[in-house]
């Protein structure tokens, strides 16, 4: 399903590395790794939750986009918050990886 780039970043993402660690062993940059992230990775924790699970396509779509926007934007100002956005969601769930493990 993912390619072996992918899959590394996920593991390690799994794990509840922060951004800056999976950066740090994998010899990238941030923004190489938060486009190379899958978007799946992005709506990963709600997996679990039902009350949700039906938007998870609607919320993997939604990463992708903003993926798409990081990369293609015309508007400089809306590549960054497109970063931003995937960046801040990278902590996030970073975060509550390490506290639910």
């Amino acid at each position: 399903m993912f390619s072996k780039a992918q899959q590394e970043i996920v593991d390690l993402a799994l794990q509840g590395k922060r951004l800056k660690e999976v950066v740090m062993l994998l010899d990238k940059s941030e923004d190489e790794i938060l486009l190379d992230t899958p978007a799946e990775w992005y709506t990963v924790l709600q997996a679990g939750n039902e009350e949700i699970r039906d938007i998870l396509p609607i919320l993997s779509v939604a990463f992708g986009v903003l993926k798409e926007l990081s990369q293609e934007a015309e508007r400089e100002s809306v590549r960054r918050g497109s970063l931003k956005a995937l960046r801040d969601r990278w902590e996030d769930l970073s975060r509550l990886r390490r506290v639910c493990t």
